[in-house]
């Protein structure tokens, strides 16, 4: 009995680890005005999961990851930073954002 106790222990351990991220992808909306946006798939609720899938389905995935949990303010500064110069027509930079954004990646 106590075997399958400490196996269940080390599920629920692994289990919190694993919820402990966000999931998110950065892509560009396909369309007249190319803009760039971010979903949280993690973050997602009933009532808009299926509209912000479908939407970056339709897009073109430029970067995604987890975020640790514990970095998640700071991440999503640098993405919005990242997302609203892009909007503004800078290019892209991939390499640059991944170099920024590594220290909250989980």
């Amino acid at each position: 009995m106590a075997g399958a106790h400490t196996k269940l222990n080390k599920l629920d351990n692994t289990e919190t680890a694993e919820s402990a991220k966000v999931m998110f992808e950065v892509y560009r909306v396909s369309g007249h005005d190319d803009r760039y946006r971010v979903v949280y798939y993690t973050e997602l609720n009933e009532k808009n999961k299926e509209r912000e899938i479908s939407a970056a389905m339709a897009g073109e995935s430029l970067f995604d990851g987890f975020i640790a949990d514990a970095h998640k303010k700071d991440a999503k500064v640098v993405i919005a930073r990242h997302l609203e110069a892009w909007d503004g027509r800078v290019d892209p930079d991939l390499d640059a954002f991944e170099r920024e954004l590594a220290p909250f990646l989980a």
